[in-house]
């Protein structure tokens, strides 16, 4: 329900778009399903769609929401929970009267995939997103860039976000806001190297698209990356919070082309297996079953 579609992907002009609960005058009879995509619609679901099959697309567990007993809440609101990934299906489960439904995000490999050759791209370049919640720990991925920064005066940082930085991020040569898909992939394919340092996420989709366009994904160890991450196969981690860690393991990509291109390729590849048909036709069977 928005007149604002998202900006990353072109929506079907066949959709109708209403912006806020408040624009809609009556509860709607005629709707066959209604997704819950966040914690917050779940009551608005309930209220306006009153007669409809009702999902909840469960893809991080919002404490900057709402509490963990609310959340908690919503899990059993009689909704067909669907997650994706395996530590929400857990976390979902233990308080839930009902099995969730575990839909991986998957990705289009024809749009994210290495357009720039891995060996043609600058050595010390890195892309990050900026973000500003705190679970993004985007603070953490600063204080690596200024060490970084030091070590390789030469360092090229690209970035894009929703919002412009507002503090001086040390090497950055490009910042796009409010990135297309297509200006995403392109970032993505700047870049040799691409750092995430995130305390808490569901997934993290930003780093597989990096990873399947073929940059060595630098990250910290947080729960989501684990859904397609694999230390030391197709990606290197440290610790939560730990920037020296962070700063070693980008450093090993810069300095070992043969570990950098290694993590990258095997990288593309195992991605081969989040199949974008497979995954649109189990959520589509999900929602109308």
């Amino acid at each position: 329900m928005t007149q604002l579609e998202p900006r990353w992907f072109p929506l079907n002009k066949s959709i109708r778009k209403i912006s806020g609960i408040h624009s809609i005058k009556n509860k709607l009879q005629d709707v066959d399903v209604c997704i819950a995509t966040g914690a917050e619609t779940v009551a608005v679901c309930k209220k306006v769609f009153p007669l409809a099959s009702k999902c909840y697309l469960i893809q991080d567990f919002e404490t900057w929401v709402m509490s963990e007993k609310e959340l908690f809440e919503t899990f059993n609101a009689g909704f067909k929970n669907i997650v994706v990934s395996s530590w929400l299906e857990k976390l979902v489960d233990a308080h839930s009267d009902e099995k969730s439904i575990l839909i991986k995000n998957p990705i289009d490999l024809t749009v994210y995939r290495p357009i720039v050759p891995i060996q043609q791209r600058n050595d010390h370049s890195i892309g990050l997103l900026y973000h500003s919640g705190e679970h993004k720990g985007l603070k953490y991925s600063l204080a690596a860039l200024g060490k970084l920064k030091e070590l390789y005066p030469d360092l090229e940082v690209y970035m894009f976000g929703t919002s412009e930085p507002k503090v001086e991020v040390p090497g950055l040569v490009r910042f796009v806001k409010d990135a297309s898909q297509k200006e995403t992939v392109e970032l993505y394919n700047e870049v040799s190297v691409f750092m995430c340092s995130t305390i808490n996420e569901g997934y993290g989709l930003t780093a597989m698209e990096a990873m399947a366009c073929g940059a060595a994904v630098a990250s910290s160890d947080y729960e989501g990356i684990h859904e397609y991450g694999i230390n030391g196969v197709n990606c290197l981690l440290s610790p939560l919070r730990d920037v020296n860690a962070m700063v070693a393991n980008v450093s090993k990509l810069f300095e070992d082309n043969d570990l950098r291109y290694l993590i990258a390729n095997q990288g593309v590849s195992s991605l081969k297996e989040y199949d974008w048909e497979a995954a649109f036709k189990k959520f589509k069977n999900t929602i109308c079953g």
